[in-house]
């Protein structure tokens, strides 16, 4: 009674933070309700709760008490090495190796929530076996650069699953930089060749021999012809001998 004596207001914002404090994880509607119900009445609206919530009250309160699963992780392979520079376009392999760092089974149905920035072409949830305590595991995706040259970054988070779920673990994030295509490199590698030669040596004209005047030219080529016949029959010196 002290309790709620001190924390005594007429303000519906303030009596509605003051009902979440005293039941933490109640939707804002919820206290809302029974706070109008009970005429803005912090005390009565919290017993009109704890009376008339039956079932639904004992699973909000089981949630609240839960072992809230443990989750690590650390970066395996993130693309290229340190870099983070992508074509705009291209599929980027990134693993993260995650380990059931708590004391206890995760729960079935566990998945990868994404929770913010740009889902690069993944699935807004995706399903994750539920680990054993100190077991561990690579978690691998294969990311779509976006179209557009720019900076992005996305995250994601480990969450139980189903009905009630909440997440765990610290987010996984994905911070890139989409460059466009480098630009053609011209002169670099040329895509022709040309080789020089030496000018060639034409031989002389030949000078077709005169034919003295006055004589006739058939009877002088065959007087000329018989000359060459003889020349071409006599014995060639080799050796020396």
């Amino acid at each position: 009674m002290l309790m709620f004596q001190k924390m005594g207001t007429t303000d519906h914002d303030t009596l509605v933070r003051q009902f979440q404090t005293i039941v933490p994880g109640v939707e804002v509607e919820i206290a809302k309700f029974y706070l109008d119900a009970n005429s803005w009445s912090l005390q009565n609206a919290i017993a009109s709760f704890f009376e008339f919530g039956g079932e639904e009250v004992k699973k909000q309160i089981s949630v609240l008490n839960r072992q809230k699963p443990q989750m690590t992780f650390t970066v395996k392979e993130d693309g290229t090495g340190d870099q983070c520079n992508y074509i705009v376009g291209t599929r980027v392999r990134k693993v993260w190796h995650i380990v059931n760092s708590g004391q206890t089974k995760w729960p079935d149905g566990c998945t990868l929530d994404h929770i913010g920035g740009e889902t690069f072409g993944l699935q807004k949830t995706i399903q994750i076996p539920a680990l054993e305590p100190s077991i561990g595991g690579d978690l691998a995706l294969e990311i779509i650069v976006p179209q557009m040259p720019g900076q992005y970054h996305g995250s994601w988070m480990m969450s139980t699953g189903g009905e009630n779920a909440m997440h765990f673990g610290e987010p996984i994030w994905v911070i890139i930089s989409a460059t466009a295509l480098p630009p053609p490199q011209f002169g670099l590698t040329p895509n022709f060749s040309f080789q020089a030669y030496p000018p060639m040596t034409m031989p002389p004209p030949t000078v077709p021999p005169t034919i003295p005047v006055g004589v006739n030219p058939m009877l002088w080529q065959q007087q000329q012809y018989q000359q060459q016949m003889l020349q071409n029959a006599q014995p060639q010196n080799f050796g020396g001998q």
